[in-house]
C-alpha cells in the first residue's frame, strides 16, 4: 500500500511539475516591444501626403508625395520629392515634371543610380533627375483590359533583383512586372489571383521585397490582409505563390530584414509588424497616439512605407483620406481629417535594431 501511495505521490508531483513548467513557459512570452516613436520631420507647409520613402548612400532621406485627384477642370499639380538629412532638415524639394502628381514608391537603381519613381496616375515608371525634377519615361505598364475604364495599370511599389532587373507591383491588374535594368518594355513576370483582391481597399499586390539571397519574393496584398510568398526558381522564373501570413491589417510597404524577418507597414492597423518566415507575428512597433493641437500626428497613422537607417525605422504617415479616391471611409478616416501637417515618423527599437541587405551606392 505504501508503495502504491508513493507511486501516486510521485506521479502527482510529476504532472504538477509539468503544469508549473508550462505556465512558466507561457509567462515568458512578452508583450509587443513598441519601441520609441517620435516625429522625425514635417513636410513643408502645403505639401501633399507623404507616400514613398528611400535613402541614398549618404543616408539622406527622399520622400515622394501623393496629390489628391484634381477637381474637374483643374490641371494636376506636379508630384514632389522632398530630401532631408538625418537631422530632419529639408535639403531640397523638386517638382517631378511631367507627372500626374500621384507619386507612389521611389528608389535608386543599384547599378545606374537612376532615381525611379512610380506614377499612379499614368501607369509609368519615371526616371527622375534628383536635382532638377525633370522626368522621362523609364517604362510604361500596359493596360491588360483596355475596354474596362475601371481597370488599367496601377504601379505601386518597386524593387530590384541581384542583376538590376526592376520588379513593379500592379495593384489593379494582379501582376508583378519585370523591367530590364535599362528600362523599356515590361514583362508580366507573374500574374496570379493571389495578387488581386475583391475586398477593401481595392488594392491587391503592393509592397514587395526579396530576401537576402534572392530566393524568395514577398508581396503584400493590401485588400486581402495577406503576405504572399513567391519562390524564385533557378532560372529566375517564379514558382507557385502561396499565402504565408494572413490577417495583416492592410499591409502596404514591406522590407525584408537581414535575419529574414519581414517588416510590414500596416496601413489600417497604424503600426509596423514584424513577421517571421513561418508567418507568425513576432513584434509590433509603434501605434497611433493621436493628433496634437497643431494637426501633427503622434506615433503613426496610415503608414505607407519603411526605410531603415542605423538600426531605426523611418516611416511616412500617409494620413490620406481615401474617400478622395471615391472609396468608403475606413476606421481612421476621422483622424486623417484632423491632420494639418504631413510628417515622417522615426521608430527606435529598444532591442533588435533593424538591418537590411539593400545597399545604396549613389548620393546627390
Amino acid at each position: 500500500m505504501k508503495s502504491l501511495h508513493l507511486k501516486k505521490t510521485i506521479k502527482s508531483l510529476f504532472y504538477s511539475t509539468l503544469i508549473i513548467s508550462a505556465i512558466g513557459l507561457t509567462s515568458t512570452v512578452s508583450a509587443w516591444e513598441r519601441g520609441k516613436t517620435k516625429t522625425f520631420t514635417l513636410l513643408p507647409a502645403g505639401s501633399a501626403a507623404a507616400e514613398g520613402i528611400t535613402k541614398d548612400a549618404d543616408n539622406n532621406i527622399y520622400v515622394s508625395t501623393l496629390q489628391l485627384p484634381p477637381q474637374p477642370g483643374n490641371p494636376p499639380l506636379p508630384g514632389q520629392v522632398h530630401k532631408f538629412n538625418l537631422a530632419g532638415q529639408l535639403l531640397s524639394t523638386i517638382d517631378v515634371t511631367p507627372s500626374s502628381g500621384m507619386l507612389l514608391d521611389l528608389d535608386f537603381h543599384p547599378n545606374s543610380g537612376k532615381l525611379l519613381i512610380l506614377d499612379m496616375g499614368t501607369g509609368q515608371v519615371l526616371d527622375v533627375n534628383p536635382i532638377t525634377g525633370d522626368a522621362v519615361v523609364f517604362s510604361q505598364l500596359p493596360d491588360l483590359t483596355p475596354n474596362n475604364p475601371n481597370a488599367g495599370p496601377l504601379p505601386n511599389v518597386l524593387t530590384f533583383d541581384a542583376v538590376g532587373n526592376v520588379y513593379v507591383s500592379d495593384s489593379i491588374q494582379s501582376t508583378i512586372w519585370r523591367i530590364p535594368p535599362d528600362g523599356g518594355t515590361p514583362e508580366a513576370w507573374l500574374s496570379h489571383d493571389l495578387l488581386g483582391t475583391q475586398s477593401y481597399p481595392p488594392f491587391g499586390a503592393n509592397g514587395l521585397d526579396f530576401n537576402k539571397d534572392f530566393s524568395i519574393l514577398y508581396v503584400a496584398n493590401t485588400g486581402d490582409d495577406a503576405i504572399v510568398e513567391v519562390p524564385i526558381l533557378a532560372d529566375g522564373t517564379p514558382g507557385t505563390p502561396f499565402v504565408m501570413a494572413y490577417s495583416v491589417d492592410s499591409p502596404d510597404g514591406l522590407i525584408v530584414d537581414d535575419d529574414g524577418t519581414i517588416l510590414i507597414a500596416s496601413f489600417h492597423g497604424n503600426h509596423i509588424m514584424r513577421v517571421n518566415t513561418e508567418g507568425t507575428a513576432i513584434n509590433v512597433y509603434s501605434d497611433f497616439d493621436g493628433v496634437d493641437s497643431n494637426g501633427v500626428i503622434k506615433g503613426v497613422l496610415t503608414p505607407s512605407d519603411i526605410v531603415t537607417i542605423n538600426g531605426n525605422l523611418y516611416v511616412p504617415n500617409l494620413a490620406l483620406n481615401i474617400t478622395a479616391f471615391e472609396q468608403p471611409e475606413h476606421v481612421t478616416s476621422f483622424y486623417t481629417g484632423l491632420v494639418e501637417r504631413n510628417s515622417i515618423a522615426k521608430i527606435k527599437p529598444k532591442k533588435n535594431a533593424f538591418r537590411t541587405h539593400k545597399k545604396h551606392h549613389f548620393a546627390y
